[in-house]
C-alpha cells in the first residue's frame, strides 16, 4: 500500500510542477568564462539568442566586474541558424533531461553555462558536469558557436583588446 502512495505522490509532484520553457519561444544564453588566470589573459563572453530578433555576444577582456568595459555587438540570427540551435539542445535533452546541479565548480578551470529564458521561468545548466553530459552538449555549444558569424567574434574580440 505504501508504493502505491508513493507513485501516486509523484505521480502528483510531477502533474504540477511547471513544465519547462519551449525552446523555440525562448532566449537561448551560452555563458564561457575562462579558467583562473592572470587578468590580462582571462576572457569572458556570453551569446543571447532571442526567439526572434537579433543575437547578442558580450565580450569581457578580463574579469568582469574589475573596471573592465565589455565590448558588445549584435548580429542577425537567420532562422536556419536558430533552428539548429534548438535542434541541437532538444537532441541533447536541454528541456527534458535532469541535470546534475550539486558538482562543484571547477576550481581553477573555465566553464560553461547553458540558460533557457522563456515563459517566465530560466533553466540553468550548470558549467559543472560529468564528462558524459559535457559531450551529450558539445553539438549545442557549437550551434551556439556558428550562430555567430565570424566577423562578429573578430570585431568582438579585437574590440575588447
Amino acid at each position: 500500500m505504501r508504493i502505491w502512495a508513493a507513485l501516486i505522490l509523484a505521480s502528483a509532484a510531477a502533474a504540477c510542477s511547471p513544465p519547462p520553457p519551449a525552446l523555440e519561444r525562448s532566449t537561448l544564453v551560452l555563458n564561457h568564462q575562462d579558467g583562473s588566470v592572470p587578468p590580462p589573459y582571462h576572457r569572458e563572453w556570453g551569446i543571447t539568442i532571442p526567439p526572434d530578433g537579433p543575437g547578442t555576444l558580450t565580450y569581457w577582456p578580463g574579469y568582469e566586474g574589475s573596471g573592465v568595459v565589455p565590448a558588445e555587438r549584435t548580429f542577425p540570427v537567420p532562422p536556419a541558424r536558430r533552428a539548429a540551435l534548438v535542434q541541437a539542445m532538444q537532441a541533447a535533452g536541454v528541456t527534458t533531461r535532469r541535470w546534475r546541479t550539486d558538482a562543484p565548480p571547477s576550481v581553477g578551470g573555465g566553464s560553461e553555462q547553458i540558460e533557457v529564458r522563456g515563459g517566465g521561468r530560466t533553466l540553468v545548466i550548470p558549467g559543472a558536469l560529468p564528462a558524459a553530459d559535457e559531450k551529450r552538449l558539445a553539438p549545442v555549444r557549437a550551434a551556439f558557436d556558428d550562430a555567430v558569424p565570424k566577423d562578429v567574434w573578430q570585431s568582438t574580440r579585437d574590440a575588447g583588446r
